[in-house]
């Protein structure tokens, strides 16, 4: 009996990227490093802004290696126009192209995926450099980026006080029974600086629910997207969480970066260093999962925006403990990882951004006979 001939493994096709960076030098060094890895395929390497739009329309590569500073067209507008009409992963480079320096959060608000930060000067020794680029290239391949809908650009304005709201106190409206308001909890990632200013410009200045929030940030950035929410909301009190702090309607607590929020049995806030094993800080299912422990049924989660599945399993331990929880839509994500990865779990149901805030504003105490109700 005839054999059959094994046909031939299929291989996969390199990873199609368009490099844009203005030093010939570094030009040439990524083209030859990205030759060299074998399952990367330059398909063009430009000077300049203008030219990254111009090929990149034309050529459709599967990933954008592109320098934050560009001649002609500044980096952060090609980030921004790519992701509003031809969105696709992008790995932002440069010398502030860090998360706690203020061109590298505006390039991940505007829809980059990935950070590659090379130090200042010519890098006469590049092959470190070149080898980060292509493994954050490699990871950024791997996800499926939508357009941003519209979404800001711009990073959150650095306020000149760091200090929280002097003398802040809740409005007699937000008196009522502590056993009874719910809690509300949200994740967010890539694009959830935007996402999370695009909410707080729809509340307002209304009453907000207790209100805590666990974005993908390192230290010294979450304070200042705490003073930019509480520019935008200002009827409320919006800070980094502290150890002991007791969840209210009124108050917002931001996990502070490099740290997990979590609330402890009792419901107030603790906060606890990540470990090796935690791929994501500060933790959304770290978050939600206590949430829930603490509060049950009073909780309302909310996934945003993100790379990963950050929040998944937070969602499936609010949804057992009896809480309800939402994920945000697709088609307005500038990374649809973390709310797909909800979304997947049959429990969060999606909304766009504008729903979200509606929803937000339904679990606001209300002011009834001179008591708050939930």
């Amino acid at each position: 009996m005839p054999v059959a001939a094994s046909s031939p493994a299929v291989e996969a096709r390199p990873l199609r990227v368009l490099i844009a960076e203005p030093s010939a030098f570094m030009r040439r060094r990524l083209t030859e490093a990205f030759a060299a890895a074998g399952d990367l395929a330059v398909v063009a390497a430009v000077a300049d802004g203008e030219e990254a739009l111009a090929r990149a329309a034309g050529l459709t590569p599967d990933v954008l290696a592109l320098e934050i500073s560009l001649p002609r067209v500044d980096g952060l507008v090609v980030i921004e126009r790519l992701m509003r009409h031809q969105p696709r992963p992008i790995v932002a480079m440069g010398e502030h192209a860090r998360p706690d320096a203020t061109a590298g959060r505006a390039a991940l608000a505007a829809g980059a995926v990935e950070l590659a930060a090379r130090p200042a000067g010519v890098l006469l020794d590049s092959a470190e450099f070149c080898a980060e680029v292509i493994a954050k290239v490699r990871r950024a391949a791997r996800v499926r980026v939508v357009r941003t809908a519209g979404i800001a650009v711009a990073a959150p304005a650095v306020a000149s006080a760091s200090a929280p709201v002097a003398n802040w106190t809740p409005p007699p409206a937000w008196s009522g029974s502590a056993e009874a308001f719910p809690i509300v909890v949200i994740a967010s990632s890539t694009g959830g600086p935007a996402a999370l200013t695009q909410l707080a410009r729809r509340w307002g200045a209304r009453p907000l629910p207790a209100l805590l929030v666990a974005q993908h940030l390192p230290a010294g950035f979450t304070a200042e997207l705490a003073r930019q929410l509480q520019s935008l909301c200002p009827a409320v009190e919006i800070r980094e969480a502290r150890e002991g702090d007791a969840p209210r309607p009124g108050l917002v607590l931001i996990a502070p970066g490099g740290f997990n929020l979590e609330l402890a049995p009792r419901g107030v806030a603790r906060l606890t260093r990540a470990g090796l094993d935690t791929p994501w800080v500060p933790s959304a299912d770290r978050l939600f999962a206590t949430a829930a422990e603490a509060f049950g049924t009073r909780v309302r989660a909310f996934v945003l925006t993100g790379m990963g599945d950050d929040g998944a399993a937070g969602v499936r331990a609010v949804v057992r403990a009896g809480g309800l929880a939402w994920a945000q839509d697709a088609d307005s994500c500038v990374v649809d990882g973390m709310p797909a990865a909800a979304r997947a779990t049959g429990s969060a149901p999606a909304r766009t951004l504008d729903e979200i805030a509606a929803l937000v504003l339904e679990h606001s105490p209300l002011l009834v006979s001179g008591e708050a109700v939930a």
